[in-house]
């Protein structure tokens, strides 16, 4: 059975990089998007408003109807307008977060249920970093995107134990691959095709893992023990070709 992808955010950047990408390497692709774009071979967009979770559910189920099970599901829908809390209205503000986060949650939650019907799934959440301290404008962006981490780790944790076939992970594109979109194309689907368990609850950044800290004791112990200390996963830039599934 050929890979379902759906992908929010489709329609510009990172997220209609990705799309194209997994659509090139043999992945049936359905984008999210609140605007309607021609079909590409293999991607085609479907207009949703992923604030909307009853809109979500029924999307999930046409989508599934239409071309089979989903595998795998990336978040890429963000939006940031600087704003003046001091002056703006407190709805639009608010807005970040319906999209960036309670947006990921309804999506998710639309399609959760066919990962589990299936034992498996793969879901990326693409993070972008918030300066420290934040900067004046960012209140709703800010807020969003620290709800969105935490999602992305609480997710993991929630499947983590019942459901050891769905693998869920961050991803943080690198600030120097924005104006690289094949790069970010590259990366981005090599990791949405990657189902490794140790990639589950983990944060790549980049094109490369971030592994947890280890204290002091621990790595003695680790060295007593003789354990090899752990690797980072590193992505590959090209995508390997997905095997398709009977």
């Amino acid at each position: 059975m050929t890979p379902v992808a759906v992908v929010t955010g489709s329609s510009t950047g990172v997220g209609q990089a990705i799309a194209r990408r997994l659509a090139a390497q043999g992945v049936v692709v359905r984008g999210i998007s609140r605007r309607d774009r021609p079909a590409e071979g293999a991607f085609q967009t479907v207009q949703g408003d992923v604030t909307d979770a009853q809109a979500m559910r029924d999307l999930a189920q046409t989508v599934e109807t239409e071309v089979g099970p989903v595998t795998i599901l990336i978040h890429a829908a963000t939006i940031h307008h600087r704003q003046d809390f001091l002056t703006a209205r407190a709805e639009d503000v608010c807005r970040p977060v319906q999209v960036n986060l309670c947006g990921r949650i309804n999506v998710t939650a639309a399609f959760l249920p066919g990962m589990v019907a299936q034992g498996r799934g793969r879901i990326v959440t693409i993070a972008r970093p918030v300066p420290q301290p934040p900067l004046p404008g960012n209140l709703g962006f800010a807020a969003a995107q620290a709800g969105a981490d935490t999602l992305s780790r609480t997710l993991a944790v929630e499947v983590g134990i019942r459901l050891p076939g769905i693998v869920v992970t961050e991803w943080v594109p690198a600030l120097d691959m924005e104006h690289d979109p094949d790069l970010i194309a590259g990366l981005g689907a090599s990791l949405a095709l990657n189902d490794d368990p140790a990639l589950h609850g983990a944060t790549v950044l980049g094109d490369r893992q971030i592994l947890p800290g280890r204290s002091l004791r621990r790595r003695v112990l680790d060295l007593l023990l003789l354990k090899p200390a752990a690797r980072p996963i590193v992505l590959a830039q090209e995508p390997t070709r997905p095997k398709e599934t009977t």
